[in-house]
């Protein structure tokens, strides 16, 4: 069941499609409160997923709606999104007995105002055992929350520094999946080695976060599509190279990808020409380099230029079997171009070679990105 809460117009929606109940339209109500009230007892004691977003002229109004619906709701919040004025933060510390993820966010607050929460943390998510996925962005940083750091599997920052992201995985040794974006650096910055993480997104970074980190177990790595020529990036692939299964990049240098030896998947943001040939002749089993990548199954491009030649069409046909020596067999292959319009008919000998591959059951498109078709 969920439960909306939009305070700028004292508007409260509420569905329940997957809970049993019937079906309700969207309901106002001059009396929120009341009519919250009214909701959740008809909601029996379904889990609830409760999102409230924004604020009131009136700060003692915003405050009784928020507290009303947290009050009357708490013991059943499983999904909590509560984007608002700092001020309708209940004062007192209630209980989340089967909170699992949460979202954070303020709204209309300036610097000057954020100020007090540095030394006086947020209590009130402080007694959430089964809290294990922190969404943070809008302002609202680590230091401001007490919570059971230590439980969590899941987060996603925004606009946080390179030492919060870093005092996050230090808190949290359980994570497996990250995402930190629009990191900003600080100086004095320590390092740190995280255990368990096997997930990590920083496509909106310029990969700064990079330098700190060490991440035996990661498995998932998205970079977005800086352009990798940093030491402290390759320095960081050298650490990840051996446990890396997906790796989503602008391009990198083909001296860590030939570490990757357990590497399944491959994604190119924006890859220049004469990057994609070199590629191409990299994969191709027949040449020089029959170790290269041997265990890749997907490859997407994304965002070049129209680009099929004979050195592409020759690597794909080297991946459409797998080796004796336990080599994949390349799977599935997507190139999708900046011309969101442009459509190129392929005769030839290239065409008539990428259509066996497909008949031989090669998942290939080449094409505008909005006619892709993804498998089921």
């Amino acid at each position: 069941m969920e439960i909306h809460c939009d305070v700028y117009s004292s508007f409260v929606g509420l569905s329940a499609p997957a809970s049993g109940l019937s079906s309700r339209s969207i309901f106002y109500a001059k009396n929120a409160q009341n009519f919250i009230a009214d909701c959740l007892m008809n909601s029996r004691a379904c889990p609830l997923d409760v999102n409230i977003r924004g604020s009131l002229e009136e700060n003692e109004d915003g405050r009784r709606l928020v507290s009303t619906t947290l009050d009357q709701s708490v013991s059943r919040i499983e999904v909590l999104e509560l984007v608002t004025d700092i001020n309708y933060y209940p004062e007192r510390n209630p209980a989340f007995p089967i909170l699992q993820k949460l979202t954070l966010g303020f709204t209309d607050n300036d610097d000057e105002s954020l100020i007090g929460f540095h030394g006086s943390p947020i209590q009130i998510f402080s007694a959430a055992p089964q809290l294990r996925e922190l969404y943070l962005y809008s302002k609202v940083v680590p230091s401001f929350l007490a919570i059971p750091w230590e439980r969590l599997t899941v987060f996603t920052g925004e606009q946080l520094s390179s030492k919060e992201c870093v005092d996050v995985l230090r808190s949290a040794p359980l994570l497996t999946k990250a995402a930190f974006y629009n990191t900003r650096m600080v100086p004095n910055t320590p390092t740190i080695s995280h255990p368990n993480l096997k997930s990590l997104d920083v496509e909106r970074n310029d990969n700064i976060l990079l330098q700190f980190l060490t991440l035996p177990t990661l498995q998932e790595l998205d970079m977005g599509d800086g352009k990798m020529k940093d030491v402290h990036l390759l320095q960081f692939l050298s650490r990840t190279s051996s446990s890396l299964l997906k790796l989503a990049s602008g391009e990198v240098p083909f001296r860590s990808l030939s570490q990757m030896l357990a590497l399944t998947n491959l994604k190119l943001y924006d890859p220049r020409g004469e990057f994609i040939d070199q590629l191409f002749r990299m994969l191709d089993r027949n040449r020089e380099h029959p170790g290269f990548l041997p265990q890749l199954q997907v490859l997407e491009i994304e965002d070049t230029f129209p680009y099929v030649n004979g050195w592409l069409v020759a690597g794909l046909i080297s991946r459409r079997t797998a080796t004796e020596d336990g080599g994949a067999k390349l799977q599935y292959f997507r190139q999708f171009w900046k011309n969101q319009s442009l459509q190129i008919n392929y005769d030839g000998r290239d065409g008539r070679d990428l259509a066996d591959l497909i008949k031989d059951g090669m998942d290939i498109y080449i094409g505008p990105k909005k006619y892709a078709l993804y498998p089921s």
